[in-house]
């Protein structure tokens, strides 16, 4: 074992000891003896266990989605069954115990800075806790849990009792087992969706006369072997052309690796010694492996669809029916027919075994959701059983009808026969281990830079295992404190003045409230609205010049006037601030002129000399909205959720009046797509009157925004940022002008001139406001503005723009950078200066957000979002379905696609003809933005002019 490795795990260790020695008489009355089991009697003491937001878990019935209370089950929840077993359940477990359990609500992945500030007021934040995946590492390797198997131990010396997740695996127990210990324990059900597995295309192995996978696996040899023999048999030139055009194998190599390494019982990183497993035989062997299947090109090494390292779009081959097996999960075989049109036979199968298989793992599996108990709780080995009752709710009647291959069952939604649902069980059960490496994430840069290596042929297997190893293994030290931490310095400036240029009136308002008109600081009036946070904010900034011994000067720069002050004050020899906060393009632009400093280079620096790690490149709370492009880090934003991004306002009612499908279902089941956006359209694009004119449009808004999302909604790119290169000739992006262009040579969006031209808006949305559309392009706070200012009394809500057929991504829409802040190149002590805005950042604490963002009456999310399930829509469209694509970026799409649409409003081109006439006009644009035009060449042109 490594020196020092015991220190992070001594708390774990120690308490571990003093729970097996402490079997002093038992301070609890006796409540009852059955079968020689004595059942505590807690004397109708409150449990206080705490569960993620709306009861995510659902291990004891439904939660009320914001308050910290029980509510019934809904005889129309589709869950109703398994609901009311969880109450009746619980109540089961109040009376054995004469307990009364208070459900407190934490939002997902809150746990760690909850328990954190709880600990700080002198407060144990709960007695039980449930949260997810990481959170449960955490809170063991700090000491904040006790190891359950301990627990058990102690339960059955005093209690007699035998408690199910230690002694009874009958189905699964998925818990974080690690350091020789148990320290979360999870509902005892099959994994449903394993981290990856391989969805195979049968018929297509079957037409290329390939080894079927599942007489395979009947027989116990899925194995490598088998599985080299299906990828060389398939992997085929069908047409004769010289060109691979269908592969063994697709999907993302940087999982395989972790998969391959643990098929063949290899480690990653040995829990034992902390020391990475990648030069072990078994590792190397698995390495060796993915290079082969690379090298002969196995696996599909088109440049244009994607870098097999990142996955890309590279799941297409296996939905066009192009690839005999696709690394991915089980939901892939419901997807792929439904977004992807691809009918043939599916199954899926787990990896396959390596050669030195003993151990029968073939994946390595992420933790799902867990319970806990608390460090500092009372009585922790009766909690212990609580939670072993609490998870006895799955009885056999609410098991077979989930879990068995049943039309009504969740099974059959995705598997298509029992006995895939019996392999699927097979590797939830029993073929997954969970890789320390990969918990504390210590892996993903690592094969996805040794799989670049060997795409781009510049290193061999083993110059790739050494080239990144140390750098890994110096991450894993530090992570365990393997390294001797230094002290973090905080540097003292001496009551500098530091200059921080905000927009007028401190629009961005991480400081506290500015003067309208002047560069100073007012107080926070009791009256705002704002009144709570902007006290935080002022509060903060304080803090933050006491710690730093600074002067904070705000200095107003109207918003989108950073570079022309900027340019200004370099003309008068002077420096405009130390730190400027600005909007969008402004930032792009500073980066690629080289105003501004690179962020993570700041923060590597930082920490080199400092110790300090910045909470903008470590702690991805909420969200750190930057911008991210060339390789660098250049602006930083306010770690909140994107509260505006672009999407559909819909009218439910009218969807409703007319017979469509009903969008938030569509959403909810994974079925929002250009089909059921295309029904819904046809279904509301209506001629009421019987006049022969439409009067009521199943879309209407500015169809130049429509374009960008529906690109990016099909995977598509408006400019590909490795070769800045447009991407509108890519079939992603033709197949999504051509359904634009169908929906407008259809007229499913007005297409009236007296009202707007689709091109520009206009007064498109105003037909939206009249309940004359279905769908409305826009912003959620049209589904405030509508009501207020045009009269429109109907269900409203917010959607996210549907994924096109290509779509892997997850992304719907182009997100424009929000306000951010930058540090200019010049100022003195640029390190600090970065540090100084992470410390400003820190005033959104966890109060004020729990008041802007859940849904509660007197909130900023309430004010426009109709319902708690439009807000976390909404939330999702901003954090997890938005990509900033360069072409937006540096502004060469908006006129291409208002001419395009102009010239097919007016009949006048077909897309191909559109897309080809203004292509090279927009890809000059381009070259002479990044400076890919030849000045040389020019003059020489300009000569010949002349002459």
């Amino acid at each position: 074992m490594k020196k020092g490795f015991m220190r992070p795990l001594a708390a774990c260790v120690v308490a571990a000891a003093m729970l097996l020695a402490s079997l002093a008489p038992f301070a609890v009355t006796v409540r009852a003896e059955e079968d020689g089991i004595i059942i505590p009697d807690l004397g109708g003491r409150v449990i206080r266990i705490a569960t993620q937001e709306r009861g995510g878990f659902g291990f004891m019935g439904p939660l009320h989605p914001t308050d910290d209370e029980f509510i019934d089950a809904d005889p129309e929840d589709a869950n109703y069954h398994r609901l009311q077993l969880q109450i009746a359940n619980r109540i089961r477990v109040e009376e054995m115990f004469n307990i009364v359990i208070d459900p407190v609500h934490i939002p997902g992945g809150q746990f760690i800075n909850r328990y954190r500030e709880a600990a700080l007021a002198g407060e144990l934040l709960a007695d039980i806790v449930e949260n997810s995946q990481a959170q449960q590492f955490t809170a063991a390797n700090s000491g904040y849990i006790l190891p359950l198997d301990v627990l058990a131990a102690q339960a059955y010396e005093q209690f007699g009792v035998r408690l199910n997740f230690v002694n009874e695996q009958t189905t699964a127990w998925p818990w974080l087992e690690i350091f020789g210990h148990i320290w979360s324990v999870g509902r005892p059900l099959p994994v449903a969706s394993p981290p990856a597995g391989i969805v195979v295309n049968l018929d297509l192995i079957e037409a290329f006369g390939a080894p079927c996978p599942v007489e395979a696996y009947d027989r116990g040899e899925w194995n490598w072997d088998t599985f080299r023999e299906i990828m060389v048999a398939t992997t085929q030139d069908t047409t004769g052309d010289g060109n691979i055009d269908h592969w063994g194998l697709t999907g993302d190599l940087g999982s395989l690796i972790g998969h391959l390494i643990v098929g063949n019982d290899g480690f990653m990183l040995h829990d034992d010694t902390l020391l990475l497993g990648y030069t072990d035989p078994e590792a190397m062997e698995a390495l060796e492996f993915l290079y082969e299947i690379m090298n002969n090109w196995w696996t599909t090494s088109d440049p244009d669809h994607a870098n097999p390292a990142r996955g890309g779009t590279n799941a297409q081959f296996f939905g066009e029916g192009r690839s005999a097996m696709g690394i991915g999960w089980p939901s892939m075989i419901r997807d792929m027919p439904i977004n992807q049109g691809l009918t043939t036979n599916l199954t899926f199968m787990s990896m396959p075994m390596g050669p030195n298989n003993t151990s029968g793992f073939t994946t390595t599996g992420m933790l799902r959701n867990a319970v806990m108990v608390l460090d500092g709780a009372e009585d922790p080995e009766i909690l212990a059983w609580i939670i072993d009752e609490l998870f006895a709710w799955p009885g056999e009647d609410w098991y077979e009808l989930e879990y068995t291959f049943d039309r009504d069952g969740w099974a059959a939604s995705f598997m298509p026969d029992q006995a895939s649902l019996d392999r699927l069980f097979d590797i939830g059960l029993r073929q997954m281990r969970l890789d320390l490496g990969q918990l504390i994430g210590v892996v993903g840069a690592y094969h996805n830079n040794m799989i670049d290596a060997w795409f781009l042929g510049e290193m061999t297997v083993a110059q790739a295992v050494e080239f990144w190893r140390q750098e890994r293994q110096d991450f894993v030290d530090n992570f365990f404190g393997l390294i001797e931490p230094r002290e973090v310095v905080v540097p003292d400036l001496g009551g500098r003045v530091i200059r921080i240029g905000t927009q007028e009136r401190g629009a961005f308002g991480f400081l506290g409230p500015l003067h309208a008109t002047e560069n100073e600081f007012i107080d926070a009036n009791p009256e705002d609205g704002n009144y709570h946070r902007l006290q935080l904010q002022i509060a903060n900034r304080l803090r933050v010049e006491e710690m730093f011994n600074i002067i904070i000067e705000p200095i107003h720069v109207p918003g989108g006037q950073f570079i022309n002050r900027y340019r200004e004050a370099a003309l008068a020899g002077e420096l405009l601030a130390d730190i400027v906060e600005n909007s969008q393009a402004q930032q792009f632009t500073a980066a690629h002129s080289g105003y501004i400093h690179a962020l993570d280079v700041l923060a590597a620096n930082l920490y080199e000399t400092n110790a300090a790690l910045l909470s903008f490149m470590t702690d991805r709370h909420h969200t750190w909205p930057w911008l991210e492009f060339f390789g660098n880090v250049w602006s930083i934003g306010r770690p909140l959720p994107v509260g505006s991004p672009f999407g559909i306002v819909v009218n439910l009612d009218l969807i409703e009046a007319f017979g469509a499908p009903c969008p938030i279902e569509a959403y909810e089941a994974g079925e929002w797509n250009w089909d059921t956006f295309r029904e819904i359209m046809v279904a509301t694009t209506q001629d009421t009157t019987g006049d022969g004119n439409i009067d009521h449009w199943g879309l209407t808004g500015d169809l130049g925004t429509l374009i960008g999302s529906l690109i990016i909604g099909n995977d598509g790119f408006f400019l590909h940022e490795e070769t800045l290169l447009l991407g509108y000739t890519d079939p992603e992006v033709m197949e999504a002008l051509e359904f634009l262009y169908e929906i407008m040579n259809n007229w499913w969006t007005t297409s009236d001139p007296e009202h707007a031209n689709p091109a520009r808006g206009g007064t498109n949305a105003n037909f939206f406001g009249e309940g004359r559309s279905a769908m409305g392009i826009g912003w959620p706070s049209m589904i405030r503005d509508m009501p207020v200012n045009q009269g429109l009394t109907t269900n409203l809500t917010f959607m996210s723009f549907p994924m096109g057929p290509n779509n892997t991504s997850g992304f719907t829409t182009s997100g424009g950078l929000r306000n951010a802040v930058m540090v200019l190149e010049g100022a003195e002590d640029p390190e600090y200066l970065l540090w100084i805005i992470d410390e400003l950042f820190k005033w959104s604490g966890d109060d004020w957000y729990e008041l802007e963002y859940t849904f509660d009456r007197d909130s900023w999310a309430a004010a426009f979002m109709p319902d708690e399930a439009s807000l976390h829509r909404l939330f999702d469209i901003g954090l997890n379905q938005s990509r900033l694509d360069l072409g937006s970026l540096i502004g060469v799409v908006g006129a291409y696609h208002n001419n395009m649409i102009d010239a097919w409003f007016l009949g006048e081109m077909t897309v191909a003809q559109a897309v080809e006439f203004w292509r090279q006009e927009r890809q000059d644009f381009v070259n002479e933005f990044f400076g890919l035009v030849d000045d040389e060449y020019e003059e020489v042109e300009e000569e010949v002019e002349e002459e």
